[in-house]
């Protein structure tokens, strides 16, 4: 269960951020969907749900208990493991947050959707050096075949 109304201007700027990463389909509210947006990268698909916070969020621990029915409810929902889930924040003086949703951890990422080093390690725990461990559980970004594929958000004709 969602509180409040949806943000239609906050949704309407996350377009305008995710349509610098792929083919955006921004979804009518009164449709109950989940996800405020799903937009198309060459490699895979954005399931994006969109909400104002009324201040940063420090660690991505903080936004699972500030915005726990709606992560739960992304949890929950059966998705291809081509479609990423992610969680946008938008604070009252105009700043964005983007988290990445998986099923055991929450990954804080940039606008482009890269992991921001901070959010992969404990703060108790220095990061070991090298590639960051944390990303083993992500889903693997991987190319869509050239023949009969058929994307069920956006179908294009190859010639």
């Amino acid at each position: 269960m969602t509180r409040g109304r949806p943000s239609l201007q906050a949704i309407g700027q996350a377009a305008g951020i995710a349509a610098k990463r792929g083919v955006v389909i921004v979804i009518d509210p009164s449709k109950k969907s989940p996800f405020d947006l799903y937009f198309i990268r060459s490699q895979d698909i954005v399931a994006a749900k969109v909400k104002r916070a009324r201040s940063r969020i420090r660690e991505p621990k903080e936004i699972a208990v500030r915005f726990k029915s709606e992560i739960a409810e992304i949890r929950t929902q059966q998705l291809p493991s081509l479609v990423q889930r992610e969680f946008w924040t938008l604070a009252p003086w105009g700043s964005w947050q983007f988290f990445l949703i998986l099923n055991d951890r929450i990954i804080e990422i940039s606008t482009d959707g890269a992991p921001i080093r901070s959010s992969l390690q404990d703060q108790e725990k220095p990061a070991p050096p090298g590639p960051p461990s944390a990303l083993q559980g992500v889903a693997p970004r991987v190319s869509a075949p050239d023949q009969g594929f058929l994307c069920p958000f956006y179908a294009q004709v190859r010639e």
